[in-house]
């Protein structure tokens, strides 16, 4: 059995999903950090806290690659990570109509599932 890994490293790919991007904003947030970006997926835009001095390039583009190298690798060795792949199979199978068939559910029962996992609105 292969270790649990995320679909891929790509920063732009990854933000497209909201799941990913509520786990990889709360590893963000550890306190271990000194900078803290925060994605704000309905508006694609990052808010950094406290801001980057003047002479650092504060880019999406470089930040993007910043993160990607500096972040995204820790992230994927985290427990967070873990979970992350767990919600997203679980919501895999939840949306399958496999899962319906089984369960005998009703979209109703699916809907609330999937939000009750996923967190999204």
């Amino acid at each position: 059995m292969t270790p649990a890994s995320i679909a891929s490293t790509d920063m732009g790919l990854l933000l497209q999903d909201d799941v990913f991007v509520d786990f990889f904003n709360i590893f963000l947030s550890l306190p271990i950090f000194g900078q803290t970006p925060l994605y704000i997926s309905g508006m694609g835009r990052w808010c950094l806290w406290p801001e980057l001095p003047s002479h650092l390039d504060a880019s999406p583009a470089a930040l993007l690659a910043w993160l990607e190298k500096q972040r995204l690798p820790h992230f994927c060795k985290s427990s967070l990570c873990l979970h992350l792949v767990l919600c997203q199979r679980l919501l895999a199978f939840i949306r399958s109509g496999e899962a319906a068939e089984l369960l005998n559910w009703h979209s109703a029962d699916q809907w609330l599932l999937e939000r009750c996992i996923s967190g999204s609105q």
